[in-house]
């Protein structure tokens, strides 16, 4: 039996008072404080009994209903029937009124099974969005007031203020009119943050002297990047850890290969292509391995914190020591040792942390697939894009 199933005789037990009040008011049914620390009942022995308070633990109020129609159909005890009658008339109640049990610890089969968790974003996502769209709405409105050729501080602060507004505003109408999906905001959060990191180097490439294209490359980059991540959060069903890891590994990606390009002596001009193609390779890494490793947002802060710890700590360390007789390959070279080291160990020691899974399936399935020729064999993909 569940963690909570404890928790239904009892509600069994007070539904007949709670029934009388008015039954349309109420769009929520919550037990009464300080329910958590009742001591569990005896559990009935009826396998239909136990079903039906699993259903009803997980909020499946039309399998618990049935499930209980067969306890009552049975020849379960007179105590055991009370129960059974009292629940299935409490779980008619949820789905004829579309109330919902609210347990005050949660729904720890909920907790298992995450498809059954509500498909919202988180608080954290939403002020992380929040948050991106200030220097975002910022770029914007100063991109509008380059092309408006303005010459004072009005035409600048006007269009500024009015773009973080609208960035944020149009968000929070959004969210507003229908919930974002679980996932969402951070998916466009890292979308727009490795948009970014590959739109630096190409403005770089570009080698324009134009405030108006240089600023307009970048935004470019970050919006591009800002719907890819969410068509990918979309398609894919992804979770805010996901992404964040995805984001993560494009970031220290990109430090790792111009730390490198130190290391290996390049020039200036080598180090643009260097940082386009690790954002872009550590993108597809972290792509593909997102849903395996499944960590929460929380465990990749972590490992960026190790990783930030450990760069510092030895290419810093070198740095302070050697100071002018020093070179700066060595020091390259011991930071990016420090980066991957923290990482690592950042990764062992948060191991034992709770995962995260998607909340929704995901849009596109896809599996590989073998077919045989003469003189070998076609490979294919079939699935659902």
């Amino acid at each position: 039996m569940r963690r909570h199933a404890f928790l239904l005789p009892l509600a069994a037990a007070i539904f007949p008072f709670a029934a009388s009040a008015d039954e349309a008011s109420p769009s929520t049914v919550e037990p009464p404080a300080g329910i958590a620390t009742v001591v569990p009942a005896a559990a009935a022995t009826s396998a239909a009994y136990e079903r039906g308070v699993q259903a009803f633990a997980r909020g499946d109020f039309l399998g618990a209903r049935a499930a209980f129609d067969e306890v009552l159909a049975g020849s379960a005890s007179d105590i055991d029937r009370a129960r059974a009658q009292a629940l299935r008339d409490l779980a008619e109640r949820c789905v004829t009124t579309g109330a919902r049990i609210v347990f005050p610890s949660g729904n720890v089969d909920a907790q298992k099974n995450p498809l059954a968790l509500p498909d919202e974003r988180t608080d954290d996502e939403i002020v992380s969005y929040y948050l991106t769209s200030v220097p975002y709405g910022i770029a914007l409105g100063a991109y509008v007031s380059l092309v408006a050729d303005a010459n004072s501080p009005a035409g600048f602060v006007f269009p500024i203020l009015g773009a973080v507004g609208l960035a944020s505003g149009a968000m929070a109408y959004a969210d507003h009119k229908h919930t974002r999906p679980y996932g969402q905001p951070q998916a466009i959060v890292s979308g727009m943050l490795i948009g970014l990191q590959m739109a630096i180097p190409m403005n770089a490439l570009a080698d324009t002297s134009s405030g108006k294209e240089s600023l307009g490359i970048l935004l470019g980059g970050a919006t591009v990047g800002g719907v890819a991540g969410y068509l990918v959060n979309d398609r894919l069903a992804t979770t805010p850890g996901e992404m964040s890891f995805v984001g993560s590994s494009a970031l220290w990606s990109n430090v790792l290969g111009l730390l490198g390009g130190v290391v290996a002596g390049a020039s200036g001009k080598d180090f643009a292509p260097i940082s386009i193609a690790m954002v872009g390779a550590g993108t597809v890494v972290g792509g593909l391995y997102a849903r395996e490793v499944a960590p929460s947002i929380a465990r990749v802060r972590y490992l960026d914190f190790g990783a930030i710890v450990g760069g510092i700590t030895l290419g810093g360390t070198y740095a302070a020591l050697a100071a002018s007789a020093g070179n700066e390959e060595t020091a390259a070279a011991l930071a990016s040792l420090g980066i991957v080291g923290g990482a690592g160990l950042a990764a062992y020691l948060t191991r034992d942390m709770h995962g995260d899974a998607p909340r929704r399936g995901p849009v596109v399935s896809w599996i590989p697939t073998v077919a045989p020729t003469d003189g070998g064999a076609t490979l294919g993909v079939a699935g659902t894009f």
